[in-house]
């Protein structure tokens, strides 16, 4: 057949590792990456310049490629500054996007690929191939098309109640623009708190930079559970797993409640031994999956409904170093975290005044503030996603909903479209971080190579 033609959507991490592994299974394709940064294969997480960013996992666990968990740490050690990490150290991700730049040159050197600095907004059969349409009304014909877009970018649209409008000024710059924020840092007031819609890692990130560019006043943090990620320790051999946990839940009926008490009672017993619940939440991640797709739809729901943000602070932690920052504001009053949801906002000429009801209970309470930072999650029901290109395929059929109601699905297999990561939430469930996209990427390269090969 003619040269093969693949077209990446999306440029971030899982972009990276898919033109990667397909530089390697399909050596004679030419690749494609559509993706809107001018700068492929780091994506959101590995842009921030912000040395206080860190790594959620330890050095020797982050290696990009599938089979080689080392592998970064390998290269750090060869680096100017390998000198000062240790292999259990969490390396700033600055640091991290170095070492996705040398995978990078390494695949421009081998692969015919080009990088279209645009947003792929639509994707259409044409014959037996398809045709991808950018931003720009430019179209790529594709033998096969991998759909690896993701986190979503947050953003402060649409995240305020019905009703409330709060002007452009109110809203702080992303963690990840550090000189957006740095430079709106300096007109904050010290005496008036900043209100963060969020608490997770997001939030994390938001409260280092502050710091960092010297934000010296209090923040209050709302979101709809108050959870806060926990943070990693150091884990010895005894630790760091219990190795029957997998099995114990594989063994157990398909219920979400069964699991979950199963789950601690496993924690306890480690800790009265002297251990710790994270190797127990370490030696569930091979089986996690498997476990996964054992469950019913109305299980599914039930897990996203009740405990998904529970098992993501536990399961997505944060760097001790981190840890401590955080711990620190909070001891002294100056991060404030509160679970209840937003009703109102309204924006005054100088404050910003914040309606919220706590979790559980009716009545309002009031907080001024002088400045709003979102720092909410990914939207995992694509069916509300504001992206042209999800849209477009729902509505055509080409993607389904999941049962869960998060994520996608394809709706055929062996159509030439193939996907990876967040879109695949519903199906999977652990698919954001790196020891699982490094694996999907590995899996979508070699399913895109017997695809090509069987047409």
């Amino acid at each position: 057949m003619a040269t093969p033609r693949i077209v990446i959507i999306g440029g971030g991490f899982s972009g990276l590792m898919a033109a990667y592994h397909l530089s390697h299974h399909v050596p004679e394709a030419h690749l494609t990456v559509l993706e809107p940064y001018a700068e492929w294969g780091l994506g959101l997480a590995y842009s921030t310049p912000e040395p206080v960013h860190l790594l959620n996992v330890r050095a020797d666990r982050m290696g990009a490629l599938a089979g080689q968990p080392g592998h970064f740490w390998a290269w750090l050690s060869t680096q100017p500054e390998g000198g000062i990490y240790a292999a259990g150290s969490f390396v700033p991700r600055c640091i991290y996007a170095n070492y996705l730049r040398s995978l990078r040159v390494a695949i421009e050197a081998r692969a015919s690929l080009i990088h279209v600095v645009s947003e792929a907004v639509a994707v259409h059969p044409r014959g037996d191939t398809h045709v991808v349409t950018d931003a720009d009304g430019k179209q790529w014909p594709a033998d096969a098309v991998l759909i690896a877009t993701g986190n979503p970018v947050p953003s402060s649209e649409g995240l305020l109640p019905k009703g409330s409008h709060v002007p452009e000024y109110y809203l702080l710059p992303s963690a990840w623009n550090a000189q957006g924020l740095s430079e709106r840092i300096r007109s904050l007031r010290p005496d008036r708190p900043l209100f963060i819609l969020g608490t997770g890692l997001t939030m994390v990130d938001s409260v280092m930079s502050l710091q960092r560019h010297g934000y010296s006043g209090r923040i209050i943090a709302l979101s709809r559970h108050g959870h806060l990620p926990l943070p990693h320790v150091e884990l010895d051999a005894s630790m760091e797993m219990h190795p029957h946990i997998g099995e114990t839940l594989m063994s157990l009926p398909p219920r979400v409640r069964l699991w979950c008490r199963a789950f601690r009672h496993a924690a306890e017993q480690v800790t009265r031994q002297g251990g710790d619940w994270r190797g127990v939440v370490d030696a569930l991640r091979p089986y996690t999956v498997r476990l996964w797709q054992r469950l019913s739809a109305t299980e599914k729901k039930r897990f996203f409904r009740h405990l998904f943000s529970v098992w993501n602070i536990h399961r997505h932690r944060m760097a001790p170093e981190v840890h401590a920052v955080i711990d620190a504001w909070r001891a002294e009053g100056r991060l404030a975290l509160l679970a209840g949801r937003l009703t109102h906002v309204e924006a005054g000429p100088e404050d910003m005044r914040i309606h919220w009801v706590p979790r559980g209970k009716n009545e309002v309470q009031i907080h001024d503030v002088q400045a709003m930072l979102a720092c909410v999650g990914p939207g995992y029901d694509m069916r509300r996603s504001r992206s042209p290109l999800f849209q477009q395929l729902l509505k055509d059929g080409v993607l389904n909903a999941h049962d869960s109601g998060y994520g996608v699905v394809l709706h055929q297999a062996n159509s030439g479209i193939f996907m990876m990561g967040t879109p695949c939430i519903g199906a999977s469930l652990e698919t954001t971080a790196v020891p699982e996209l490094r694996d999907q990427a590995a899996n979508c390269a070699m399913a895109i190579k017997e695809y090509l090969h069987s047409t």
